[in-house]
């Protein structure tokens, strides 16, 4: 079987970098986006706040200093009065354009306790006093979005999205594949292998067959 078909979300290894194509969208050709390192990279562990990683994220790359995701979670969860599910991508970019990003070091909630449950990693935000909140919203205050919008979903849009300081969030619906491991072993008849070798059968062919 096509070992590629193991890549997350059952994506095929494409021959591009998209990072290195060209497009001319309002101005000469250029290349768009930017290289991630993996010291970029921040982990969410158990708890899913992904929506306020993926800003602070971007928020270190323009400012050059780490911000707590987790301070930023807090005021998602306290902006939507809802503590019992994930934050909305358009709640975290309020957040970040009227509150503002807080550095790392001022947040007492640390990545360690992303390892918590999420019913008790909450329940450590939830213990935080109002005084304590209020002088955190004022050190972030130096630090915000100054504007974001929705775009059209066109290759032009999206690399006008990039361009000079700008960033994009992406909304991808996925069913329970992103958890599901992707990997699937089945045993075939050597006739089978030799057609799919040979190219007589395909993946598609071996799918519908047993169902995988």
């Amino acid at each position: 079987m096509n070992k590629e078909r193991q890549f997350g979300l059952g994506a095929l290894k494409s021959p591009f970098d998209l990072r290195t194509f060209t497009y001319v969208p309002d101005k000469a050709n250029q290349k768009g986006g930017e290289r991630w390192l993996p010291e970029d990279i921040d982990h969410q562990h158990r708890v899913g706040i992904c929506t306020a990683i993926s800003l602070t994220m971007r928020a270190q790359k323009k400012y050059g200093i780490k911000f707590s995701p987790d301070f930023q979670y807090l005021m998602q969860k306290r902006a939507e009065n809802n503590w019992t599910e994930g934050s909305s991508i358009s709640t975290a970019l309020a957040i970040g354009k009227n509150v503002g990003f807080l550095p790392l070091d001022e947040f007492p909630i640390k990545e360690s306790d992303r390892n918590l449950s999420y019913a008790e990693y909450i329940l450590k935000l939830q213990a935080i006093p109002q005084t304590d909140i209020d002088k955190y919203v004022a050190i972030a205050a130096q630090y915000k979005l100054k504007a974001y919008a929705n775009i059209p979903v066109t290759r032009d849009n999206l690399a006008n999205g990039i361009d000079g300081e700008g960033s994009l969030l992406i909304r991808m619906e996925v069913g329970e594949e992103w958890w599901v491991p992707k990997m699937v072993v089945v045993n075939i008849t050597q006739d089978e292998y030799d057609a799919w070798k040979s190219g007589i059968i395909n993946d598609k062919d071996l799918i519908e067959k047993y169902g995988m």
